[in-house]
Parts: C-alpha cells; structure tokens; sequence
C-alpha cells in the first residue's frame, strides 16, 4: 500500500470518526440539559457528570465552543482528504468556499431570526446548516464535483 493510500485511510478514518465524537459530545451534553431544565433522567455517559453542577450557560457555551471546535476541525479533515487524494493535479480550494458558504448562510438565517423575532422558528434550518459542516458531506460533494467535471484549461484561438 502506498504513502498516499495510507495517508488517505487515516484521514477518511479521521473524518467519519470525527462524526462519531461530535455526535457522543453533543449528544451526552443535551442529555445533561435535559436533566437539568426538564428534570428528565440523566442519560449522560459518566464521563459528562461533572456537567451537572454548572450553570445552564456554562453549558451553552461549551457546546458554541464545540460547534466553533468541530466546524475547524471537519473543515481541516475535509481539506486533507481531498488533498491526498487529488494531490497537486486540482486546486481543492472548493472545500474551503462549501464550508464558508454553509457557516455564513446559517449566520445570515440566524442574524434574520434576531432581527424579527423567529428565533425559534430559524434554530432548525441553522442546525442543519451547521449539522452539514459537521460531517463528511461537504467533502464528499466536493469529491464529486472535482471527480466528475475536472476543470479544463482552455487554450484561446490566437
């Protein structure tokens, strides 16, 4: 198996991994929550029972930490395996535009449910937005499109 084989196995790895680690955070977190605003049972795993005795903005900040944290993280792994894969034949540059895209139309649609009140009603669409930064679809799409409509330079008649 080559360097590059190998490397790509690593970073495809870390990649679908990251989503399992972002799901068990994110999830035992509002496990937490809702033992501590809804009296429901705690469903946490051990490791977050120490989450129990902050305050529910302490809370909340960790998980905007988090969300920041995964963002950076899923874009850095998506870079990598797109870059291992194409090497220097394509400009992957792609991948950094889909998760700017994402991360600024969820904060346009959330700024927009600020200004007119329909927070609420705005949180689901931002989630998904973010929630798709959060996994390997960005780079897989982009995978696709660098795939199968490979730029093409083309020489000018003169």
């Amino acid at each position: 198996m080559s360097r590059r084989h190998i490397f790509l196995t690593i970073f495809l790895t870390l990649l679908i991994g990251g989503g399992f680690l972002r799901d068990f955070f994110m999830l035992n977190i509002n496990h937490v929550l809702k033992y501590l605003t809804h009296g429901y049972d705690n469903y946490a795993h051990d490791f977050f029972l120490f989450m129990t005795s902050w305050s529910l903005k302490e809370i909340m900040i960790s998980k905007w930490v988090l969300t920041i944290l995964f963002f950076f993280y899923f874009w850095a792994v998506s870079y990598l395996v797109l870059k291992t894969y194409f090497g220097k034949q394509v400009n992957v540059k792609a991948i950094s535009y889909v998760f700017i895209a994402l991360f600024c139309l969820a904060g346009f649609i959330y700024c927009c449910g600020l200004i007119f009140s329909i927070e609420k009603s705005m949180y689901h669409i931002v989630r998904t937005l973010i929630g798709l930064t959060h996994s390997f679809m960005p780079a897989m799409l982009v995978f696709l499109y660098l795939k199968y409509f490979p730029y093409q330079e083309r020489k000018s008649d003169g």
